[in-house]
């Protein structure tokens, strides 16, 4: 009967087990989410920042310009012209810049271009306008956030938000500000438990319902084993006082026969 219970107690352990393994992944899983998500508003408020900046510096201004045109769109006279020029600028070339894995996209290799625009200039990024301007309430409410601003060296330079530095919380990869890699800028969120028991409630109370019926299957099952055996037992135990009821008259009627 003993192998029953141990059966059974191994059999809870393991489900109890599976169950804890299969709710970590879902909290790994939307703990991955939700720092994408800080991440892609970091990468928007990148971009807002720095067309503030841009629009304060070079309002008024005339000195900068920027153009952009597909070599597939221009003629030879201006690829000619273009190669030959001696007029102040910069040439940027989108193949080399993808190799250093400066961008993804046009749009993100021209932004890092104009990084070092501003950079080159003084006109450094503001970290508290960028605070102001990052923002988690499309993708459903924000959380208690550090921007962390880095040098080179990966050594904190400032930071700016609700959360100190040194506190606990999730964090996005850093993202560098310019081609160079002089300076990067990472976001550390708190994405508290109750965020995620308030979103996946529903998920959390049937995997754990689908835990209580095979738990109180088990136990059923065990009763039931117990209870037959108990039924079993008190057959023999029947059994073996009739035939202990039956030897003593058979006992006399042989020795009668034995007589005759």
């Amino acid at each position: 009967m003993k192998r029953y219970y141990y059966i059974t107690v191994i059999a809870i352990v393991a489900l109890l087990c599976l169950q804890v393994s299969y709710v970590e992944n879902l909290y790994r899983d939307y703990i991955k989410q939700k720092v994408s998500l800080t991440q892609d508003a970091l990468e928007l408020a990148i971009t807002k920042e720095l067309h503030l900046r841009n629009r304060e510096q070079n309002r008024g201004s005339s000195q900068f310009r920027l153009y952009i045109k597909a070599a597939s769109d221009m003629t030879p006279q201006e690829r000619d012209s273009l190669w030959h020029s001696t007029a102040p600028g910069d040439t940027l070339n989108l193949d080399t810049e993808w190799g250093k894995n400066i961008g993804k996209t046009k749009g993100e290799i021209l932004q890092q271009w104009l990084q070092d625009k501003e950079i080159e200039k003084g006109n450094m990024l503001r970290l508290a306008t960028l605070d102001s301007l990052y923002s988690l309430e499309p993708a459903g409410g924000n959380y208690r956030h550090v921007l962390l601003l880095y040098d080179a060296g990966k050594r904190l330079m400032v930071s700016a938000g609700d959360l100190q530095p040194d506190e606990k919380g999730h964090c996005s990869e850093m993202l560098y500000i310019g081609t160079k890699g002089l300076y990067a800028v990472q976001v550390k969120s708190e994405i508290p438990m109750s965020t995620f028991l308030k979103h996946l409630w529903y998920t959390l109370m049937l995997s754990a319902a689908i835990v209580v019926i095979v738990l109180l299957c088990l136990v059923f099952q065990l009763t039931e084993i117990r209870r037959k055996d108990a039924l079993l037992r008190k057959r023999e135990n029947s059994v073996n006082g009739t035939i202990h009821d039956l030897k003593t008259p058979l006992n006399g009627v042989l020795a009668m026969l034995d007589w005759f």
